[in-house]
Order: C-alpha cells, then sequence, then structure tokens
C-alpha cells in the first residue's frame, strides 16, 4: 500500500499546475499538514507556494479561487486527488471581504489550497437509560 505523501504524489503527477499553498497564522497542526501537501505537490511537479499568514479562523480544506477568476484546469485535478486519497474539501470562491484573511492578500487567476484549522471533536453524549 502507498503511503499518503506517496499517493498524494501519485495522484498528481503528469498533471503539473500551480497553486499557493495557505495555513493559518499560528496554527502548527494545519502549518504542518500543509507542508505536507506542498512536499508532494512539488515533487508531482507542480508549481507552489506557502503562506502562513491567514487570521481568519475556519475549519476543514478547501480548493479555492478568488471570485471573478475564469475555471483553472488544475482546480479539478486537486480536488480530484484529495477525494481520493480521503481528505474531505470543498471547492469554493474567496469573496473579497475574505481576501484579506492572508498577506499578501488573495488574487485573482490564483488557485489555493487552503489548510485551516482542524475541525474540533465533536462531543458524544451518552445517555443513560432512566431506571
Amino acid at each position: 500500500m502507498l503511503s499518503a505523501p506517496t499517493a498524494r504524489r501519485a495522484l498528481l503527477s503528469g498533471k503539473p499546475g500551480g497553486v499557493t499553498i495557505v495555513s493559518g497564522l499560528l496554527d502548527a497542526e494545519s502549518s504542518d499538514f500543509a507542508t505536507d501537501f506542498e512536499a508532494a505537490l512539488r515533487d508531482a511537479g507542480w508549481e507552489t507556494l506557502r503562506n502562513r499568514s491567514r487570521t481568519a479562523i475556519k475549519y476543514g480544506v478547501s480548493v479555492a479561487t478568488v471570485e471573478g477568476t475564469e475555471p483553472l484546469q488544475h482546480t479539478q485535478w486537486l480536488s480530484d486527488a484529495l477525494t481520493a486519497i480521503g481528505v474531505a474539501h470543498e471547492t469554493r470562491s474567496i469573496s473579497e471581504a475574505e481576501s484579506a484573511t492572508i498577506s499578501p492578500h488573495f488574487e485573482k487567476g490564483y488557485l489555493y489550497l487552503i489548510i485551516d484549522k482542524k475541525p474540533p471533536q465533536q462531543s458524544r453524549t451518552v445517555s443513560k437509560p432512566d431506571p
């Protein structure tokens, strides 16, 4: 069985694109996860940039472009690869208001892989039957 980094690399090889990988400011866990993706994308021949300055408090993984960006073919490739390796994510647009949550700001025409905070564990309440 392939390791997760090897699987990510294999799914994206031969389909080079460019992506900026974004993680939260002062969030070591999202930064580590983003670094793993950066290495796999680079190994697969993608051009990558890294940004660790996101200030929004959001959860999960997103493949995103700024509103008004023409469709980018590698958006679907990246989304398909994430799905194939079991990474829950959404494909979405970044609003003008959200564009200021990193420095430098998100820009039209670019693809972003946004690694936000890990979703909080849902508490499990176990109810006891009435005696």
